[in-house]
């Protein structure tokens, strides 16, 4: 009687064993499907809100928009001195494109590039010629970070001035 009692026991063992190790592999093989399908995601969703982004940029000078952008992931920088704006994502599990290469998508730019560990994504929205770019006023750089808490963002258009050569002034500000 205690021989089968013991059976019962190394047998439930043996089994919760044999259980854990099938999902131990299964996971193994599907986490980096699924990483690889939120990477893709995040950036097909980045891609189309800088595309609105762009697209709310083409009001009358002298309106005021405000638009909510979300950053769960990377990093946006407004590069006003090249008027430019420049999503990062650099902690990708798989490429999103081909390496190295510069591929349009709408009004941006996506090129993946290889690190050492993760692949790293940036979406170019590149607005020379088109206006003068300037962040609060200024021809300077400034960076946003990843927030869980959605930024809001204020174009405001101006007309040309001394300094734009001509182009319509587009100043982004941060809002809170």
């Amino acid at each position: 009687m205690i021989n089968r009692k013991a059976q019962v026991w190394v047998e439930t063992v043996l089994y919760t064993l044999i259980g854990l190790a099938l999902i131990g592999v299964v996971l193994a093989f599907v986490m980096p499907k699924i990483n690889s399908t939120k990477d893709k995601l995040a950036v097909e969703q980045t891609t189309e809100s800088l595309n609105t982004l762009a697209s709310t940029m083409d009001i009358i000078p002298g309106n005021v928009r405000i638009v909510d952008f979300t950053m769960k992931r990377g990093s946006m920088t407004i590069d006003s001195p090249n008027d430019r704006i420049i999503f990062l994502f650099d902690d990708l599990s798989s490429p999103y494109s081909e390496i190295g290469q510069k591929i349009p998508q709408g009004q941006l730019v996506i090129e993946t590039e290889k690190g050492q560990k993760y692949y790293s994504v940036t979406l170019t929205l590149d607005l020379k010629g088109k206006y003068d770019i300037r962040y609060k006023d200024e021809n300077v750089t400034h960076k946003f970070t990843a927030s869980s808490v959605p930024y809001k963002i204020q174009l405001t258009a101006e007309s040309a001035d001394n300094e734009s050569a001509g182009l319509e002034v587009m100043s982004i500000d941060e809002i809170s």
